[in-house]
């Protein structure tokens, strides 16, 4: 939850973060994760979404995080389209999974918002998002020593004055990774998977 809780605690008043996952570890697919975290050596069925419940709770911001306990992939016909300002993704990393996530959640994005993720560096990531990139005319930008990535659906320079502020890869690693606050978005969804 330290992303969740990172992004959470910069959101502007009144603003929601969707954090969609199943926290149920046997969901994730073989290639999901890198092998040398030894993620599914400890995680046990929902003893994941108790942590994460204890976490946000235990930080503060747990009325600000929406949780829900299923697969993004089929939670997406609940949420109109153009309506979140931000997507990061960091869930399952195999790259059917990824390229399912970003077509499907894409429209759901407002014209300005801000799709991103991390473990670029993974090969499945890497292949889907420059697949999805290469479909719809985006730019990848990349950093954080490759890790990080994002696009936008728009060109920075027609941003609308009354929309969110850019989060550029330096501010989603400071947000995510140092807990470093900025004004963001109000809609923000985090698809855990």
């Amino acid at each position: 939850g330290r992303s969740s809780v990172a992004i959470a605690s910069a959101l502007a008043t009144g603003g929601r973060l969707y954090c969609i996952d199943p926290w149920w570890d046997d969901l994730y697919s073989p290639d999901s994760f890198d092998v040398g975290d030894h993620y599914g050596e400890w995680l046990d069925k929902m003893t994941a979404y108790h942590l994460f419940r204890r976490n946000i709770r235990q930080m503060g911001v747990d009325e600000r995080i929406v949780p829900l306990i299923a697969a993004s992939h089929d939670v997406d016909k609940y949420f109109r389209d153009d309506t979140l300002d931000m997507i990061f993704l960091d869930g399952d990393h195999s790259e059917p999974m990824i390229l399912k996530d970003l077509l499907k959640w894409q429209p759901k994005c407002r014209e300005d918002a801000v799709i991103c993720g991390d473990d670029y560096d993974m090969p499945g990531v890497k292949k889907a998002v420059d697949a999805v990139a290469k479909l719809k005319g985006y730019k990848v930008e990349v950093s954080c020593e490759g890790k990080l990535w994002e696009y936008r659906k728009w060109e920075p320079s027609k941003r609308t004055s009354n929309t969110c502020m850019s989060l550029h890869m330096e501010n989603v690693m400071a947000l995510v990774m140092k807990s470093h606050p900025i004004s963001v978005a109000p809609n923000i969804l985090l698809l855990m998977l």
